[in-house]
């Protein structure tokens, strides 16, 4: 089996900002249009053969999550939070969050300060907050110095600070997407990881990964330069999503040919020596 991990946001969907509105929908909020899917991207998604689990890998809450609706039906599996909050069929494993909290224990006095200086920010709009009692989220009209201020703030504490766009997030250092990949891929067991990803909270997964999918331009491609599974992707951004999925299925027909012959060895030893 392989373990297709994919980011959601800017990498398997867009937002209704960046992509037409004749696109595939894939997420509404109280009758709003809010994220769609590419043709191509969403094409792409029904050919996943069995042999390939999508899991979504996702920085958004688990009641985020649950309003997208991707083609092919609910994937079994799929990490919210940053890899804290595993779900099985949309239900929240409870063992996995309580093992999460327990890894993070340590960082909560690093977030309870990150939270009383984001409120402090002129720039942050509304009020920050804990999401699902595992890290800090807060939106800035002037993210850049939202960030700095709060780098240079909580140098040396156990956290990572990072954003995309206005979203600005103070996330606790043993709570990495790679980390809840690393967590799930020992349950799991698949043969190969393909994972998929547009920014810096992406990376620790995106190393871990077998294949690793990611747009050229972006910081990640000097960061991951080494990789040898390394899959780069020059095109438009709106082209990213189907570009991830054929990684997917690109690294699935490139297993066929093992399997097949493993099967045909398995079939001749099970006939026995030929008769000359």
């Amino acid at each position: 089996m392989i373990l297709f991990a994919a980011d959601l946001d800017n990498t398997l969907i867009a937002s209704y900002r960046k992509l037409p509105a004749d696109y595939p929908l894939c997420e509404t909020l109280d009758g709003r249009r809010l994220s769609y899917l590419t043709p191509a991207a969403y094409r792409a998604l029904l050919r996943l053969p069995a042999g390939v689990l999508l899991v979504p890998v996702t920085t958004r809450s688990s009641e985020q999550y649950r309003r997208v609706r991707l083609p092919g039906g609910e994937p079994e599996w799929a990490l919210c939070c940053n890899g804290g909050v595993l779900l099985h069929r949309g239900a929240e494993e409870e063992g996995w969050r309580q093992e999460s909290e327990k890894l993070i224990s340590g960082t909560v006095p690093a977030l309870r300060r990150g939270m009383e200086l984001l409120g402090r920010d002129p720039a942050v709009l509304g009020e920050a907050r804990m999401v699902e009692n595992l890290f800090v989220f807060a939106k800035s009209e002037r993210p850049e110095k939202t960030l700095l201020r709060l780098r240079e703030a909580m140098a040396g504490e156990p956290v990572v600070v990072d954003g995309t766009g206005q979203k600005v997030y103070l996330i606790p250092a043993p709570l990495s997407k790679g980390a809840g990949l690393a967590r799930l891929r020992k349950r799991l067991r698949p043969k190969r990881i393909v994972a998929a990803g547009d920014s810096l909270l992406d990376l620790s997964m995106l190393r871990l990964a077998d294949v690793a999918a990611f747009p050229a331009g972006s910081p990640l491609a000097a960061a991951l330069a080494g990789h040898p599974g390394a899959r780069p992707y020059g095109g438009e951004a709106a082209g990213f999503g189907a570009f991830a999925v054929q990684c997917a299925l690109g690294d699935a027909r490139r297993a066929q040919p093992a399997q097949q012959n493993g099967l045909e060895a398995g079939r001749i030893l099970a006939q026995g020596p030929r008769r000359l």
